[in-house]
């Protein structure tokens, strides 16, 4: 059994959180559900269409530039702009998928 008192420290945390969760939902219903529909759940499944069709090193390399979609359409979206590093960082990224896919296509890997 808990120590006197800390039962009641923890029902409190969690009060707080659920006061909070709801302060954050409220009016905000739609933005949530398209968030887990169209974010999560529609790209898991075209996720899981796309990869009957290319290879598992190929589907890893295009899971790898993740990062570089998400900052192209947050520039495209919101107007969003990387710094020096940034930029590196998509260029390493690029570089690297650049040479799977040379590589997948000289070994006739890129289905």
């Amino acid at each position: 059994a808990p120590p006197p008192g800390e039962t009641s420290r923890l029902s409190f945390a969690f009060t707080g959180v659920r006061a909070r969760m709801e302060g954050l939902l409220a009016g905000h219903m739609a933005e949530v559900l398209f968030l887990g529909m169209v974010t999560s759940a529609f790209t898991n499944w075209m996720q899981t269409i796309g990869q009957r069709s290319v290879s598992a090193t190929s589907a890893a390399a295009i899971y790898a530039l993740d990062p570089l979609w998400c900052c192209l359409f947050a520039y495209a979206a919101l107007g969003e702009v990387l710094g020096k590093l940034g930029l590196c960082g998509c260029g390493v990224l690029v570089v690297v998928w650049l040479c799977q896919l040379a590589n997948a296509l000289r070994d006739g890997a890129g289905r």
